[in-house]
């Protein structure tokens, strides 16, 4: 039963300690960059929902698969969302992360907006 206890209060201080380097990244960010990013969130779901049907194809320019995407978010509304694609390795080459796709965030927000008005 103390077992239990000791790993559960384990697993309790591990989510706590992450919470809180989240809070003080988000906290570190603002001060520094003075802005967050507005809906986030939503862009990130965007791009997301647009680039996830490529995982699994072969690209056409490398003729690797493509096996994930990943979405970076900036890290102030000045710079640009990237999306990359990680392409399977051969014999000869690991896996590797290639550029896909990047937009400002101001033009993602257009088209976030563009999208909404057409609904």
């Amino acid at each position: 039963m103390g077992e239990a206890f000791a790993k559960g209060l384990v697993m309790a201080f591990l989510i706590g300690a992450i919470s809180l380097i989240v809070y003080l990244f988000k906290w570190l960010n603002k001060k520094i960059n003075g802005k967050e990013i507005y809906k986030a969130e939503e862009k990130f779901n965007y791009l997301n929902a647009k680039y996830t049907n490529l995982v699994g194809k072969k690209d056409d320019k490398i003729g690797r698969e493509i096996k994930e995407i990943n979405i970076y978010i900036p890290i102030n509304p000045t710079k640009n969302w990237k999306v990359y694609k990680t392409v399977k390795g051969n014999l000869l080459k690991s896996d590797e992360d290639v550029l896909l796709y990047q937009i400002s965030d101001s033009k993602l927000e257009t088209i976030l907006e563009n999208n909404k008005n057409q609904e």
